[in-house]
């Protein structure tokens, strides 16, 4: 079983984004931050600190990392993944566990993260 953790930014935090810009947003919701950060850098941009703002939204029954990334962008397999809390396809940034090691999502593959 793999889990995914991802970064939720609710409701508030898009609102003061849109009223008060992306930097202010920044100084705010240091979680907004990290996301931005790491939806374009992935592992490279990440620290363990920014585990913190992660959340776990899915347990997608596979031990196959691109397994359980196709099966949480495609919903081809609803029975193959438990919906812990809200969440959106896996993207960049994301992190997914795996027999206990933490793997965040790049652009090309996966680097191996520690929290």
């Amino acid at each position: 079983m793999i889990k995914i953790y991802q970064i939720s930014i609710n409701r508030e935090i898009c609102n003061y984004v849109n009223a008060n810009g992306r930097m202010e947003a920044i100084e705010k919701y240091p979680e907004y931050g990290a996301h931005l950060d790491l939806s374009f850098r992935g592992s490279k941009e990440y620290t363990p600190d920014m585990f913190k703002y992660f959340t776990e939204v899915y347990r997608v029954d596979t031990d196959s990392l691109d397994k359980a990334f196709e099966l949480t962008n495609l919903w081809n397999d609803a029975n193959a993944v438990e919906q812990v809390t809200c969440g959106h396809s896996t993207s960049v940034g994301d992190i997914m566990e795996k027999d206990g090691k933490f793997y965040m999502v790049d652009s090309f593959g996966f680097g191996e993260v520690g929290v």
